[in-house]
């Protein structure tokens, strides 16, 4: 019975001028939920039985997503490449040889590799492929509770200057504590990353990206530059962003801009 009334409480709350909450933050709110009670009672926990989106809040989240990839469809945004990429270096360059900021790497570095915020700065691991100056073998994925998938190395294309990239990650790794957590690290960085983002990157409309919109603009960037003439854009996308082989709807949710020439 608290479990369901929690559960009523998450998907019933209100922000202060009376709007409900996404259906998006609510699930994010009740997935972190249960992954405190696996870290408390472990994965067995009885509550987490209970404590569980229904049957029907499935089938409603699962319509909502689909509502929102076909709508990202059908509005994709458009994004100059070359602008895009010389934004990146420009910021990801100023902080490395001018003026260090630790947002502003953060920021071009996910420009142009594609990684989430949290991988580049903190689970990430980045070996340059000998022989191919725009390869990068990519390990230390943080969206996912596989442990092993974690782990699992994949050859991801980069934007710019490989050493340049390279030498940024260090230098960040340097600057912060690389044994935080997710949920720490968001705390003290996410805001700052946000706001250096819509800062720097604009799409072709000057409208600002978000610091997710950066994956999204990396993945179609690199699959016009690199993916070779055979592959399709989904799955090349999907081979990239380290999406499971046997998910490639996923990867659709990442597919919301087209480039102008």
């Amino acid at each position: 019975m608290i479990a369901l009334s929690e559960l009523s409480w998450i998907h019933n709350r209100r922000k202060p001028d009376g709007e409900k909450f996404s259906v998006l933050t609510t699930r994010k709110l009740i997935i972190a939920y249960r992954n405190a009670i696996r870290e408390a009672f472990g994965e067995e926990a009885a509550i987490l039985e209970t404590l569980r989106y229904s049957p029907a809040r499935a089938d409603d989240f699962k319509a909502h997503q689909i509502e929102t990839r076909e709508a990202r469809h059908r509005d994709q945004r458009p994004l100059d490449a070359e602008e895009h990429v010389e934004s990146a270096l420009l910021l990801l360059g100023h902080a490395v040889k001018m003026r260090w900021s630790t947002p502003a790497a953060i920021a071009g570095l996910c420009a142009l590799t594609g990684r989430r915020p949290y991988e580049v700065t903190c689970t990430g691991r980045f070996v340059p492929v000998a022989g191919n100056r725009h390869e990068i073998i990519f390990s230390g994925q943080a969206k996912t509770r596989d442990d092993e998938r974690a782990a699992a190395p994949f050859t991801i294309p980069v934007l710019g200057d490989r050493e340049l990239i390279l030498e940024a990650i260090e230098m960040l790794r340097g600057k912060i504590d690389v044994d935080m957590d997710n949920k720490t690290f968001s705390q003290r960085y996410a805001k700052e990353i946000g706001l250096q983002s819509k800062k720097a990157f604009k799409d072709a409309e000057g409208n600002p990206l978000k610091p997710s919109d950066l994956r999204d603009a990396y993945a179609i960037i690199a699959y016009e530059e690199f993916a070779p003439k055979k592959v399709s854009s989904v799955q090349f996308m999907n081979d990239i962003l380290g999406h499971k082989s046997e998910y490639l709807d996923t990867t659709l949710y990442y597919i919301s801009f087209y480039l102008v020439k």
